[in-house]
């Protein structure tokens, strides 16, 4: 579980004018020289400072990827925001639950490892804070959507934390979606790939379809959920785009009553093919109408 603490927090305020050597970077922060160093090199593997050898002196700065970029504006432009109430400890951990369309408390909870008074507990203290919604009836939870800067700083932080984790399991993959903790990727043909469940072209072929493909493709997530019928043609639908086959197995099974439209529709948004998939069904529906009796 990733996690900054309020020094690391300082560290990054620091660099953020421009490169300091170590020792005047613990000066700063009020930090030992061995602490500063181990927070030095978290933030380096979370891709946040840089630093390079010049004499005996270690040099840091700030990186110049989109995360440290997104939380550079964060740092700037959210002057009296308390930040270590936000990123420090679960925050980072809770925060990409509550980016749109957000989560329930219970649906958090089953999501990640902290127990039920560490999420309440800050939900409630982020909504006194002004920086997160409770949506009615629905109970889910959001970032307040004014927050622009906190929720760049937050998307960016979910790719880059999706991307570190394929990588240690499945080096080369690719993604080609991602929802916060969820996503689709590819790999190159050949067998099973531990930890995730088939997608794309791959569920299709498991639920019978006739196809072949010439990568294979994976849906990761902490639930480890399988993919069903409607979210492959989707996800299919979403690798392939103009490929006419996976509009004819949808209208195929549409019009077979094999699949339901509802669900398809959720997916369908899930993976920003709603339009598409919407025509498609008042197209149907069109049909439908005027078929004679």
């Amino acid at each position: 579980m990733e996690r900054l603490s309020g020094a690391e927090l300082g560290i990054l305020a620091a660099v953020l004018p421009g490169e300091l050597p170590v020792g005047r970077l613990a000066q700063a922060t009020g930090l030992s020289m061995s602490y500063a160093s181990e927070c030095i090199r978290r933030l380096r593997e979370l891709d946040l400072v840089r630093t390079r050898k010049t004499g005996l002196a270690v040099l840091v700065c700030r990186s110049e990827g989109p995360v440290m970029a997104a939380l550079a504006v964060l740092l700037t432009e959210g002057s009296g925001l308390d930040l270590s109430r936000v990123l420090a400890g679960p925050g980072l951990t809770i925060l990409p639950h509550l980016l749109a369309p957000g989560r329930t408390t219970a649906e958090i909870l089953k999501r990640t490892t902290l127990s039920q008074a560490t999420v309440r507990g800050r939900l409630r203290l982020w909504r006194g804070m002004g920086l997160v919604v409770r949506e009615s009836p629905t109970g889910l939870y959001r970032l307040e959507p004014g927050r622009r800067a906190l929720e760049d700083f937050v998307t960016r932080y979910s790719e880059a934390r999706n991307a570190r984790l394929l990588e240690r399991m499945v080096p080369g993959a690719l993604i080609i979606w991602q929802d916060r903790d969820e996503f689709l990727f590819s790999v190159a043909s050949g067998g099973k790939v531990d930890g995730f469940v088939p997608a794309g072209p791959g569920a299709l072929e498991d639920l019978g379809y006739d196809i072949a493909h010439s990568r294979d493709y994976w849906f990761g997530g902490p639930a480890g959920r399988p993919v069903g019928e409607e979210e492959a043609l989707v996800q299919t639908m979403l690798i392939e785009r103009g490929n006419p086959r996976p509009l004819r197995w949808i209208r195929s099974g549409l019009k077979g009553r094999r699949i339901d439209s509802a669900r398809l529709l959720d997916f369908a948004r899930r993976y920003g093919l709603d339009r598409e998939i919407a025509k498609m069904l008042e197209d149907i529906d069109g049909a439908e109408k005027v078929r004679p009796k």
